[in-house]
């Protein structure tokens, strides 16, 4: 290996350790920096049927099942460059090693920024926003990362270098290979690079911040303003309770708003009156830093709550038209079950999280989620919904799946996991859907 990516690109064996990944500690980890080097890397791997699992700043690598086994981790630290930024033509394509802070600190010197949000976007690199389809609170206005990419790079597993889209939005003919690298969570290839979508900064941002103590009151707002003129970049709600600040049933709410000055202002105007006739509480105006501080408060609120003892996440995919009535359905059941909950729902997105912890032993913890996770995904099948569940506990091992997709998907993504990957180098058991 080190004749392959340089000495200088291979850790030691005492370094490997910081490594592991569902208990599992790598042989070899590796930093290359070009995407020629990665190529010879994941051709040797290949060859030698070593099993590789790509590692940007390992904020994500609980999502999915845990890996079958694992040989080489291969870091995208060194592949951070920003390879072109198109102001004229409002894209940017940088390496997938680059933290999205990084990313937007380079746009705005044009006065342009990413419309992707992800939590802890110091820590977020792009390969790794990319292969967990992470999203933020601006979906509603900007929608998802799928959106927002427009080409990539990337190297199979046998080496293979292939570029996908480009720098327009009609950009493919045929599959849409763009598209099924997003949320694949490195099992098809390892992204290299990517091009996104870039927008002029917003003249003026302003925002509310409200809360219900019922959710009838919570939903009707929500339904009234969908329904409205009314175009907010972010619906954030949240609810329930972490362990440490105590118990509430209050639906708090953060509303945003991007544009114009005397756009914003109308639409700040009206939706503040909106509130009112929903007796909403606690109704705040929120303008200038303390506006912007809020702001990265609620993007970062899911990473913030990861790092608590939080036990394991349930994330729902839901039409917004059931996402309360399911996530209060969900919340009762996790409740009976001896789980305390919190949970966040982007509105108009149909989006939700819910969170849970339990200060039973690790058996009885892992028992009471294996009994909640059925009639979840029934619940979430019969509202024309999905759900992931993710594991934030080392005792969550293969009994409890990420996913229970139908038998005529599971089929048609095992088939294109074997012909993008045959012979399973790339994060091999990370989908694991039978």
């Amino acid at each position: 290996m080190s004749r392959i990516a340089g000495s200088q690109a291979l850790l030691s064996s005492q370094e490997n350790r910081a490594y592991t990944i569902d208990g599992l500690m790598p042989i070899i980890v590796v930093r290359p920096g070009s995407i020629e080097s990665v190529s010879r890397i994941l051709q040797f791997a290949n060859t030698e049927n070593l099993a590789v699992t790509p590692w940007g700043r390992n904020l994500r690598q609980i999502i999915g099942s845990p890996l079958d086994y694992l040989d080489v981790v291969l870091l995208t630290e060194r592949l951070h460059s920003v390879v072109e930024h198109d102001v004229q033509n409002l894209t940017v394509t940088v390496e997938a090693g680059s933290t999205f802070d990084q990313l937007q600190k380079t746009v705005a010197r044009s006065g342009q920024f990413v419309p992707l949000a992800p939590p802890a976007p110091h820590l977020s690199t792009v390969g790794g926003v990319i292969a967990t389809n992470t999203n933020g609170p601006s979906r509603r206005a900007h929608g998802s990362c799928r959106d927002q990419l427009l080409g990539l790079s990337a190297v199979l597993a046998n080496g293979d270098i292939v570029n996908t889209g480009g720098k327009t939005m009609k950009n493919v003919a045929g599959y849409d290979v763009t598209k099924l690298m997003v949320g694949s969570l490195g099992t098809l290839a390892v992204i290299s690079q990517a091009t996104f979508k870039t927008l002029p900064r917003p003249e003026y941002s302003s925002s509310l911040k409200a809360s219900f103590h019922e959710k009838p009151q919570s939903t009707l707002f929500s339904r009234d303003l969908l329904s409205s003129f009314l175009l907010p970049t972010a619906i954030f709600w949240v609810n329930g309770r972490r362990p440490e600040v105590g118990s509430t049933d209050t639906w708090r709410l953060f509303l945003s708003f991007d544009g114009s000055h005397k756009v914003v202002k109308r639409q700040i105007s009206h939706a503040s009156d909106l509130l009112r006739q929903h007796k909403a509480a606690q109704v705040e105006l929120l303008q200038g830093e303390p506006e912007r501080q809020a702001r990265r408060a609620v993007r970062d609120l899911p990473w913030q709550i990861s790092n608590t003892d939080v036990f394991a996440e349930l994330r729902f995919h839901l039409p917004f038209s059931t996402v309360f009535d399911a996530i209060e359905s969900a919340s009762t059941l996790a409740g009976s079950l001896g789980f305390v909950t919190q949970s966040i729902i982007f509105g108009g997105t149909g989006e939700a999280i819910l969170y849970l912890w339990s200060d039973a032993s690790d058996s009885v913890r892992r028992s009471q989620l294996l009994s909640l996770v059925p009639p979840m995904v029934s619940l979430t099948t019969l509202k024309k919904g999905w759900m992931t569940v993710v594991r934030r506990h080392h005792s969550l091992t293969k009994d409890v799946r990420a996913w229970m997709p139908s038998n005529s998907v599971a089929y048609l993504m095992k088939r294109i996991k074997y012909q993008f990957d045959p012979n399973l180098t790339l994060n091999p058991g990370r989908v694991r859907l039978l």
